[in-house]
């Protein structure tokens, strides 16, 4: 399934908030600790042409990184469809978000992903 992984990091979350409560950037080490831990995903996320950090360009590790408008750019509910574009050729991740700048976005894609089961 093409979010199957989500769902794992969903029904993780207890396991995740002990692991990570009290970590310094630990946003960096989430993912690749999970995929440690459920290595059967490995194979489906690793992407390994070069990321020239353009738009238009297949991003590494199949993440969509908003870097030419930001450092990084913290997506909005505004960028929904550029997410959902962003998804539909490939990208399995998206960074960032903040709850601070736009929770509506973050509570939009994961009512989304949770509707997928």
């Amino acid at each position: 399934m093409e979010n199957d992984l989500v769902q794992v990091l969903l029904r993780e979350d207890d396991r995740i908030r002990t692991m990570f409560a009290r970590g310094f950037l630990v946003d960096e080490l989430l993912v690749p600790t999970m995929l440690n831990i459920y290595p059967e995903f490995k194979d489906r996320i690793y992407y390994d042409r070069p990321v020239h950090d353009r738009p238009e360009e297949f991003q590494g590790s199949l993440r969509y990184i908003n870097w030419w408008d930001g450092s990084p750019y913290v997506w909005r509910e505004k960028d929904y469809e550029t997410l959902l574009a962003a998804r539909r050729q490939g990208h399995l991740f998206s960074r960032k978000f903040d709850a601070e700048v736009d929770k509506a976005i973050i509570d939009k894609i994961a009512g989304q992903l949770l509707e997928i089961k």
